[in-house]
């Protein structure tokens, strides 16, 4: 096509050129306007002012240019050529950026690094992990218990996790057969984390001081090698940098990859089933039992400052208690030889305490068919005790180990139901786990007509043949087959007369713990939780998750309960306790008393608990301290040569505890339960 020079777009910067140019019609069709018709003796349209010209822009891709629509860019160039210039047509706005391209690079290049890193860093972390597993083994075996065995699982679990780490990665993936065919870390990763998870399981056994936080160390560790093996096996961690360079780019994913196989699938499939397995089977069970496990207090007041102070009050209360408890072991405590079987050595912690306690009953039972427990594991026996030694208890109606005598007693208090103070309380004799809910309040209008038949005797006839059941604690075992020789029986109870000033409307409660015949300190579980000492302070520890104590067991002083101690209700509660547990004899003991707020001098027993699962925060390692040291004396001195004598003198101790005085030992025969 032939242009008139007038009708070409001019460069600013040369001459007007009247030479006609030739171009390509395919090339300026999309830059020419179609031709106009008009008709003759009309005046032709205006004409249409000249384009303006094309700026010439320096070259910024040595590709060809990304604008999209080749025939336009063929006519841009040909005008460019026009006006004497040369080079690409100016790119769109959105891409003339050359310093994001290379933010975008860089970002991708610190993405790929920071991925790649991860799993080194890991192995470098599991390789230190393992180191430290080693030396808790030897912790482990030159206890003063040792767990040989155990001991020796440890160190194979840390040396396996180590070499796991540096091993040679042909020799790793070339033996093993469930790793051929995968890359080197994914077999280091997922050989990693079931190593560590064996780990786990040994810790959980051990009684090394580091064993409860090395636990949750391995079990983490364990978490993070299959989440990095899942990355590497998936190969997420390549579309994780695609997908943050795209983002960089334009702002959205477009990640295209190939689907996973059904080989990764599955195997995916099956790590998770086994790991979720082991937690729900194993993990979730120990937690549930070393939730109270006074090693957690070491690392407390180690890691917050509440926990470091409120253990420094609690070793200063020690020492002002100290010499009270043995003077009570002097002059006011003999021990019921039932009680003198319990095997411990330096260093038991509260809970293992009463596992060797729990022991001891079991080899008793076995080997002379002696039922002490009974004083706490049979409420019948408990009441029947406490009325026969003279300790006040809320008044009992009947106690009855036959069923059917058990129903008539009910049927008088329906027929006589005016005669009765409300409520009664119907407990199980047999069922003092507080899980078993062995415990039914009688209210008046369950004996009105046609009542009794509906609410009261069902539940009778159900708990009455319901077997008691002590679970989630370390001692389940050995004390479930206690309470398998318990009869059944029922107790009915009348209620107690004080003012309820608990938070749930409730009796006022305090549990005791009387050590060697001396009460130590008063908990106040309805205020979550209130400890009360012995001279006269109250300590507060708020045991809601969200509360920052929660963890720490940091404590501040408290008036909630301070009329108790001024008024003298405290000061009965300890006479009352110290009565109970020397009538017993019994080396430790939580005595549980109700409070009348309007009668400072009437305080009654409620129950006891020989295994109290109680937190007593940071005053438990110096009752643990308390209640093992005169039977250490007991081991040391010793000389008859029994069986049971020479297994505790398999735990004898280290060093001497001359400061303490040996336990003066009751000289009777007849049963604790029985006296």
């Amino acid at each position: 096509v032939l242009l008139p020079p007038s009708s070409l777009p001019l460069s600013s910067s040369t001459p007007r050129s009247r030479t006609p140019l030739h171009c390509s019609t395919t090339a300026l069709a999309p830059l020419i306007p179609p031709p106009t018709h008009f008709v003759r003796g009309k005046d032709p349209p205006a004409r249409r002012t000249p384009p303006e010209p094309i700026q010439q822009q320096p070259p910024i891709h040595p590709a060809p240019s990304p604008w999209p629509g080749k025939r336009i860019a063929e006519g841009a160039g040909c005008l460019a050529g026009v006006s004497g210039g040369r080079g690409n047509p100016p790119p769109p706005a959105s891409l003339n950026r050359p310093n994001q391209a290379e933010a975008v690079s860089s970002m991708s290049s610190q993405v790929n690094n920071a991925i790649s890193l991860l799993p080194r860093a890991l192995r470098g972390v599991m390789a230190v992990i393992s180191f430290v597993v080693v030396i808790e083994s030897v912790k482990t075996a030159s206890s003063p218990r040792p767990q040989a065995f155990l001991a020796a699982c440890l160190a194979i679990g840390g040396l396996a996790g180590g070499l796991c780490q540096i091993v040679d990665s042909k020799l790793l993936v070339a033996k093993l057969p469930f790793t051929r065919g995968t890359r080197d870390i994914e077999a280091r990763m997922l050989l990693g984390g079931f190593l560590s998870l064996f780990q786990c399981t040994m810790m959980m056994r051990t009684n090394a001081s580091g064993g409860i936080y090395m636990t949750w160390i391995t079990f983490i560790a364990s978490v993070l090698n299959l989440v990095i093996w899942l990355l590497l096996l998936m190969h997420l961690d390549g579309l994780l940098a695609r997908a943050i360079r795209n983002w960089s780019n334009s702002r959205f994913f477009s990640i295209k990859a190939a689907p996973p196989s059904r080989e990764k699938i599955g195997m995916v499939l099956l790590v998770t089933f086994l790991v979720l397995g082991w937690v729900a089977g194993v993990l979730l069970p120990w937690d549930d039992v070393a939730k109270h496990d006074s090693r957690y207090n070491a690392i407390r007041k180690t890691l917050t400052s509440a926990g470091s102070d409120a253990a420094k009050r609690a070793e200063a209360y020690w020492k002002t208690q100290e010499p009270h408890i043995k003077a009570s072991l002097q002059q006011n405590f003999t021990l019921h030889p039932y009680f003198s079987h319990t095997e411990v050595w330096e260093g038991a912690r509260w809970d293992e305490i009463i596992n060797q306690r729990i022991t001891a009953m079991g080899r008793q039972l076995d080997n002379e068919g002696k039922k002490g427990f009974m004083i706490e594991k049979d409420k019948c026996a408990m009441f029947e005790f406490f009325q026969r030694q003279g300790i006040p208890i809320p008044k009992i109606v009947q106690i009855s180990r036959d069923h059917e005598t058990t129903v008539k007693m009910l049927r008088t208090i329906q027929k006589n139901r005016n005669d009765y103070s409300w409520p009664l309380f119907l407990k199980g004799c047999h069922l003092t786990q507080g899980s078993d809910k062995g415990m039914m309040p009688l209210k008046a209008k369950y004996f009105e007509p046609g009542q009794l038949e509906s609410n009261v005797l069902p539940w009778l006839r159900k708990k009455w043949d319901q077997r008691p059941n002590d679970s989630g604690r370390a001692w389940a075992v050995t004390m479930n087959r206690l309470l398998d020789t318990l009869a059944p029986g029922m107790a009915i109870q009348g209620p107690f007369r004080g003012m309820r000033v608990s938070p749930y409307n409730t009796p006022l409660e305090v549990k005791v713990e009387v050590i060697w015949g001396r009460a130590y300190l008063g908990l106040f579980a309805d205020y979550h939780d209130v400890i009360a000492l012995r001279d006269g302070s109250l300590e507060f520890t708020c045991r809601d998750r969200a509360c920052p104590e929660w963890w720490s067991h940091g404590n501040s002083p408290d008036t909630r309960l301070q009329w108790a101690v001024e008024n003298g209700h405290m000061e009965k509660v300890w006479t009352l306790a110290e009565q109970a547990a020397q009538r017993i004899g019994i080396d430790e003991a939580r005595i549980d008393i109700f409070i009348d707020p309007a009668r400072p001098d009437a305080p009654v027993v409620n129950e006891i608990s020989l295994s109290s699962g109680h937190e007593y925060m940071y005053h438990t390692d110096y009752l643990a301290k308390a209640w093992a040291a005169p039977h250490l004396e007991m081991a040391k001195g010793r000389k008859d040569g029994s069986p049971s004598s020479q297994q505790e003198g398999k735990y004898a101790p280290l060093r001497k505890h001359s400061n303490w005085p040996i336990p003066k030992i009751r000289q009777t025969s007849v049963e604790v339960h029985l006296q």
